[in-house]
């Protein structure tokens, strides 16, 4: 018998039903700001992220863990307790998310210091390598005090939501290069999970990888290969990540005909997916009147370029 949409979505509603899906990401779809009077308020995040992960609610009921970022996002974790903080706005599909708590200096050594300062400047191939990065005691202070304590945390936070969910079998599906450490964590504890990380920005050349010490490579590269799948926006970060990883971590087999890589018993398939923007989204942003005033300034210096 063949397959027929009715039989297919029956068949995505049984798997889903049995692997409940987590998405974690720094960035939640909602944003809490505590104000002045004490009053708190929430709106619903347009990063690229939340964009391409919150085009889900559509079809299945998410999870999310993230990163309590604001006052306002504080304030409802610790509300929560533990909880999921549930959202419900006319319109749009009810959120749950599990806040992954960390003191603030934490999350600043972790996401300021190593993820934005050094990890992105990196994959996007901007530092200077005959002169950066320079990996001195305040950089490996910021990745064993920041960063490698709010993976850690996003990893627990992740395992409680599963056990929370009362699976042991979630779909977790994390992103992008803030989280690089949280699968091995997850999988050391959920080893039946299903694990996909998909990394939005450029995966580099493994030549370029080495301006950073071989610790901190090879531990990243060490927990993406305790993924199922890990995902690029282009097949070239495939190729690269591959290489990455064989150049890192002893006894990875690379098998770039059919984009996987075997190591510890386990296949993991490397795939491109390109994610497009929210289009709608960004022409609202566009027609706005922030938007409008730096053109207008701009112009004065480039000249009339629309």
């Amino acid at each position: 018998m063949g397959h027929t949409p009715d039989t297919d979505t029956a068949a995505h509603a049984d798997f889903l039903a049995a692997h409940p899906l987590i998405i974690a990401a720094n960035r939640g779809p909602v944003e809490w700001t505590k104000h002045d009077d004490g009053t708190v308020t929430h709106k619903r995040g347009s990063g690229g992220v939340v964009t391409a992960m919150g085009a889900l609610g559509r079809y299945v009921d998410p999870v999310w863990v993230a990163s309590a970022m604001t006052d306002g996002d504080r304030a409802q974790a610790a509300t929560a307790g533990g909880d999921p903080v549930t959202v419900e706005d006319a319109g749009a599909p009810p959120l749950r998310i599990h806040f992954a708590v960390v003191p603030q200096e934490t999350y600043d050594l972790g996401y300021n210091i190593v993820s934005n300062e050094l990890l992105w400047f990196l994959q996007h191939y901007l530092w200077d390598a005959a002169e950066e990065p320079n990996i001195d005691a305040a950089t490996w202070r910021a990745w064993d005090l920041g960063y490698e304590i709010m993976n850690l945390t996003f990893a627990n936070t992740v395992v409680r939501a599963a056990e929370r969910l009362g699976t042991l079998q979630p779909i977790v599906m994390l992103q992008d290069y803030h989280l690089y450490l949280v699968a091995r964590l997850v999988r050391e504890r959920l080893p039946e999970a299903i694990i996909q990380q998909f990394v939005h920005i450029p995966w580099p050349d493994k030549d370029y990888w080495r301006l950073l010490p071989l610790r901190m490579r090879r531990a990243i590269c060490d927990s993406l290969l305790a993924c199922d799948v890990v995902g690029f926006q282009t097949a070239d970060s495939c190729h690269n990540f591959m290489h990455t990883c064989g150049a890192n971590v002893p006894d990875v087999d690379e098998d770039h005909e059919h984009l996987v890589l075997r190591y510890g018993g386990r296949t993991i398939r490397v795939r491109s997916y390109p994610i497009s923007i929210d289009v709608p989204a960004v022409r609202e942003v566009a027609q706005s009147e922030r938007v409008v005033h730096f053109r207008t300034a701009l112009r004065d210096f480039l000249g009339d370029y629309t």
